[in-house]
């Protein structure tokens, strides 16, 4: 397999006017391990950064030139464990934060630097539980929230202060039951709504 990742040219086609769509493979081979990546996010620098799944690293897709877009991995060693990530959102700092699904803790993908792109980990430990989140946004106030999957409570992720991201549960507690929620969005009023996956 010479790539991984579709560049899906959408949007320059249709500034073109043209009728079809096309794909194209770009970037480096990954190897053939599964489950590689679920989640990924436009960061402040315009690029994208895919937090892993089962692989270990962050996976960067650098769109700078449109002729040669490149991938590499970055920042830190996250471990091959399944699930780690399965849902991040673009904070108003131009970082992307991943909310923990397998993993303990959020993951920040730091783009401040472009020579030196970081992923460290943020908040508490949010223990070893399977598939506590799957979808977050960001709210009208600039904090990142993500609704449960098997989580009991709405996480909160405040990024007000870029030296001290904090998490922490919010609101009440949604019970026990498995799969809760997997979509979300903010509306104009700054809320997120989530719609249920098993939830009532």
């Amino acid at each position: 397999m010479p790539s991984v990742f579709l560049k899906l040219v959408v949007a320059l086609l249709a500034k073109h006017g043209a009728s079809d769509v096309t794909t194209t493979l770009v970037g480096s081979d990954l190897g053939g391990l599964t489950d590689k990546y679920e989640t990924s996010a436009v960061a402040g620098n315009g690029n994208i950064y895919a937090a892993p799944s089962k692989a270990n690293y962050v996976l960067e897709i650098n769109v700078s030139n449109p002729n040669n877009i490149t991938t590499r991995t970055v920042g830190m060693d996250l471990g091959s464990i399944l699930w780690k990530y399965e849902t991040s959102a673009v904070a108003g700092n131009g970082n992307i934060y991943a909310v923990p699904s397998r993993a303990n803790y959020v993951l920040e993908i730091d783009v401040s630097n472009p020579n030196n792109i970081l992923s460290r980990t943020v908040g508490t430990d949010l223990g070893t539980n399977s598939f506590k989140y799957a979808t977050s946004a960001v709210a009208g106030n600039g904090n990142i929230y993500a609704t449960p999957w098997n989580a009991n409570y709405v996480l909160e992720i405040n990024v007000s202060n870029p030296n001290n991201i904090t998490t922490r549960t919010v609101g009440t507690d949604l019970g026990v039951g498995q799969y809760k929620y997997k979509t979300s969005a903010v509306a104009g009023n700054g809320n997120i709504y989530a719609t249920p996956w098993n939830a009532n």
